[in-house]
């Protein structure tokens, strides 16, 4: 039907002329529509098409050409918005905050106690929480006798926004870094790498270069990558998770993947899936060394 809209009007009965739908409850489709701003209403039941209708079907495949950037007048990648706006950033920070408190924990998935207390090298840290954001996934760790050091990672805005919060115990290293260079020499060696929500952003090749450089400080027969990421199944995925795949494209052109490609961009990245932990929707992957 919105396939027939132009810049010339079209009334309700055009719209359906040729089909068999009921006038009466197909009229009510574009007046929703129109209300939504995707077409236009310009008389009593007469519309016409928008800019919106131009490219229906296409499929966001760059990254600095989504709704995103259609909608706040950019051509800048996602990440940059919220670096050049202090506002946005801030308030992309709380809400993966409060979103964290809001779903399982890492820890309720994964044995942590288990397998990450023996064997510690007092000399490295425990744990590098790799884009951490303020620090909401090592909050919980902070409160228990873990056996070494918690080291945050994020951008330096971030990190000072982290910092000034005051919500940081001192048990917490904040450190600035890029996770797209080499891990800086004082985090290198450590227990464990965690990233929660990280690979899920970036595309494949952009996912290598992340996985390099923590493989490349992984110690061999010692350190552990957690990956933290949503794992869609071959076949039944619930809607949960098939929602979050649209939304990624959406906003970042990017997607949730299945197992297989998650064992692909890590086995390319020289790396090897040990277990992948299961607990309702959330998943976490760990892996080491290949």
């Amino acid at each position: 039907m919105l396939q027939k809209l132009g810049q010339e009007p079209q009334s309700s009965e055009q719209l359906t002329a040729g089909t068999k739908a009921d006038l009466v409850s197909v009229s009510r489709a574009p007046k929703y529509i129109a209300a939504n701003g995707i077409i236009k209403e310009v008389g009593r039941g007469s519309y016409v098409g928008t800019q919106f209708l131009c490219q229906p079907e296409q499929v966001p495949l760059d990254a600095n050409h989504s709704p995103v950037q259609y909608g706040l007048r950019t051509d800048k990648p996602f990440f940059s918005i919220l670096r050049d706006n202090a506002r946005l950033g801030k308030g992309f920070n709380s809400f993966m905050a409060g979103y964290a408190k809001a779903r399982p924990q890492w820890t309720e998935v994964y044995p942590y106690k288990e397998r990450l207390d023996e064997d510690t090298d007092a000399s490295a840290p425990w744990l590098v929480d790799v884009g951490g954001g303020l620090g909401h996934e090592l909050l919980g760790l902070a409160l228990e006798n873990v056996p070494g050091r918690l080291v945050l990672q994020d951008l330096s805005a971030v990190i000072e926004e982290a910092k000034s919060s005051g919500n940081l115990p001192k048990i917490i290293e904040a450190i600035p870094h890029d996770f797209f260079t080499p891990q800086p020499a004082e985090c290198k060696g450590a227990k464990t790498y965690f990233m929660r929500l990280i690979l899920r952003d970036w595309p494949d090749a952009e996912c290598a270069t992340i996985l390099s450089h923590l493989r490349d400080a992984m110690a061999k027969d010692y350190s552990r990558l957690l990956i933290n990421e949503t794992i869609l199944r071959d076949v039944g995925a619930p809607w949960q998770l098939t929602s979050l795949d649209w939304t990624m494209m959406g906003m970042l052109v990017n997607r949730e993947r299945a197992e297989s490609q998650w064992r692909q961009i890590l086995n390319d990245a020289g790396l090897k899936i040990i277990k992948i932990y299961y607990k309702g929707i959330k998943r976490v992957i760990e892996a080491t060394l290949a």
